[in-house]
C-alpha cells in the first residue's frame, strides 16, 4: 500500500518538476550575459545599443568573391535589400580611399575613378554596411544572394589602383647597345651588264645607301656607268617626330592623277594632328621620292559607348579578335583595326558583366574604305617648295623653274574625307587646283568625286 502511494506521488510530482525546470531555464536564458550571441543590436543616436528592428534579419552566410570562397560573415537582409559590411567589401576588393570631394570619397581603380557618398552607408550592429544596390550603381559590382549556396556572390570587374598605374610604373627599357648619332646602316648594290655583238658593252651600276645624320635619317641613290660618272638620282634627309616631318632633297608633288606630278629638289613638310608616323614612306628607302604615303594601309580606331565596367568584344566575320573591359565612363576603344574595301563584317559585342550572359547589344562598324580616306577628325597638311628637276643631274639641260604646292586632307566623318590642293610653278600662268571627296556608303560601297583645273583648263 505504501509503495503504491509513493509511486502515485512520484507520477504527480514529475510534471510539476518539469514545469519548474522549464521556467527556471527560461529565466536563466533571459538573464543578461547568458548566451549573448543570440542577441542583435543596432546603435541609436544616443550611443546606447538598441534591439535590431524586426525588418532587419541577420544572416550568417558564405562569401564568394569572383568565384573564390572567403570566410563566412554576417550580412543583413531588410525586405528585398541585402547589406554587406563596408569594411569587408573594401578588404576583399583592395580599394583605398583617395580624395574627399563634395560628391563623396574617391576610390581609384584600373578602369576609372569611383566616387561614393558615405552618407548612403547604414549602421547595423555598430558596422557601416553598404547595400547591394549601391554596390551595383556606385561601384559597378554585381552582388547577389544565392539561396542554393546560402552565400553572397560578388563579382568585381576591376582591380584597385590608378588607371595608368601599370604604364606609370613600367621602367624604361635600356638598350644593351645604343645606336650612334651618325651612322651608315644600309648598302645595296645592283650591277647590270648588257652585251650586244653590234654594240659596245653597256655597264650600269645602282648603289643605295642610308643611315643616320644628326637628328634625322638620310638616304642616297646613285646610278650610272662606274667607268664614267655616277649620278645621285635621289637623295633625302628627313627629320620627324610624332606630328611633324620635314624633308630636304629630291621629291615629287604626288597630289592626284588629275594634276601633273612634278619632280623637284627642295624642302617638304607634313603635319598631322594625330600621328604622322603611319604615313612616312620609309619602308621603300630611296626607291621612291614619295614623302608621305597616301595609299597607306587603312587602320582605324573603333570606339563607342557601352555599359560601364562591362565587356567589349571585337569580332571580324564572327571571329573574336580582341576583348577589353569598358571603362567606368562607359567608353571602349580598339586601336589599329585594319579596314579596307573587302567585304569583312566588323562588329563589337557589348556585355554588361559576364561573357556567359547574352550581349546587351551588337554594334556594327562595317564599312568599305578607300586608300585616300582619313579617320573622322584627322587632319593632314603637307606642302613644299623647290627647283623643278634634280639639281645634281647634269645629264639634261633645262632652265631653272620653281614650284610650290600645298595639299590638305580632312576626315569630316569616319565615312567622309575632304581633299584640296594647289600647285603652282613658274612655267604656267595659273595654278593647278583640285578639290574632291572620298565617301564610304553603307557597309560595302565607296565613292570618290574629284574636280580639277590643270594647265589653265
Amino acid at each position: 500500500m505504501r509503495h503504491r502511494i509513493e509511486k502515485s506521488l512520484a507520477w504527480h510530482l514529475c510534471p510539476v518538476l518539469i514545469s519548474c525546470l522549464l521556467t527556471a531555464g527560461t529565466v536563466l536564458a533571459a538573464e543578461p550575459g547568458i548566451r549573448t550571441e543570440t542577441r542583435s543590436f543596432i546603435t541609436d543616436p544616443t550611443g546606447e545599443p538598441a534591439p535590431l528592428p524586426p525588418s532587419v534579419e541577420p544572416l550568417f552566410a558564405g562569401i564568394y568573391i569572383n568565384g573564390n570562397e572567403a570566410e563566412a560573415e554576417i550580412i543583413y537582409r531588410e525586405q528585398n535589400e541585402y547589406w554587406l559590411p563596408f569594411d569587408l567589401f573594401l578588404k576583399a576588393s583592395g580599394l583605398k580611399p583617395g580624395e574627399n570631394t563634395e560628391a563623396g570619397t574617391t576610390y581609384p581603380t584600373t578602369i576609372g575613378i569611383i566616387t561614393f557618398d558615405h552618407s548612403r552607408l547604414k549602421s547595423i550592429e555598430g558596422n557601416s554596411c553598404v547595400s547591394f544596390s549601391d554596390l551595383k550603381e556606385a561601384f559597378r559590382v554585381k552582388a547577389t544572394f544565392d539561396i542554393s549556396l546560402y552565400a553572397a556572390v560578388i563579382q568585381i570587374p576591376w582591380r584597385a589602383g590608378m588607371p595608368d598605374e601599370r604604364s606609370a610604373t613600367k621602367k624604361r627599357i635600356e638598350p644593351d647597345i645604343e645606336a650612334p648619332g651618325n651612322s651608315l646602316t644600309y648598302i645595296g648594290i645592283e650591277a647590270d651588264l648588257l652585251f650586244d655583238t653590234r654594240e659596245e658593252v653597256q655597264k650600269d651600276l645602282l648603289v643605295e645607301t642610308a643611315g643616320r645624320l644628326g637628328p634625322g635619317v638620310w638616304d642616297i641613290r646613285l646610278e650610272g656607268d662606274p667607268g664614267e660618272k655616277m649620278t645621285p638620282t635621289r637623295y633625302h634627309w628627313t627629320v620627324f617626330n610624332k606630328h611633324t616631318a620635314t624633308r630636304v632633297g629630291t621629291g615629287s608633288t604626288e597630289i592626284y592623277s588629275l594634276i601633273d606630278n612634278k619632280p623637284f629638289t627642295g624642302l617638304q613638310f607634313g603635319w598631322n594632328n594625330r600621328t604622322i608616323l603611319n604615313q612616312l614612306d620609309f619602308e621603300r628607302y630611296s626607291d621612291s621620292d614619295g614623302f608621305l604615303s597616301m595609299d597607306r594601309n587603312q587602320l582605324r580606331t573603333i570606339e563607342g559607348d557601352g555599359p560601364p565596367a562591362g565587356i567589349a568584344e571585337l569580332r571580324l566575320d564572327g571571329e573574336i579578335v580582341a576583348r577589353q573591359r569598358i571603362s567606368l565612363d562607359g567608353r571602349f576603344l580598339f586601336r589599329n583595326v585594319r579596314m579596307s574595301t573587302d567585304l569583312r563584317r566588323t562588329e563589337v559585342y557589348l556585355y554588361e558583366l559576364s561573357l556567359r550572359e547574352p550581349p546587351v547589344t551588337i554594334l556594327n562598324f562595317t564599312q568599305s574604305i578607300q586608300s585616300r580616306s582619313l579617320p573622322g577628325g584627322e587632319l593632314l597638311v603637307r606642302g613644299g617648295v623647290g627647283n623643278i628637276g634634280n639639281i645634281l643631274d647634269n645629264r639634261t639641260e633645262r632652265e631653272h623653274e620653281y614650284l610650290g604646292f600645298a595639299h590638305v586632307q580632312y576626315g569630316l566623318h569616319r565615312r567622309i574625307t575632304l581633299e584640296a590642293a594647289l600647285q603652282y610653278s613658274t612655267g604656267i600662268e595659273t595654278p593647278d587646283k583640285l578639290f574632291g571627296t572620298v565617301m564610304s556608303l553603307g557597309d560595302n560601297w565607296t565613292m570618290a568625286l574629284y574636280g580639277a583645273e590643270a594647265n589653265g583648263r
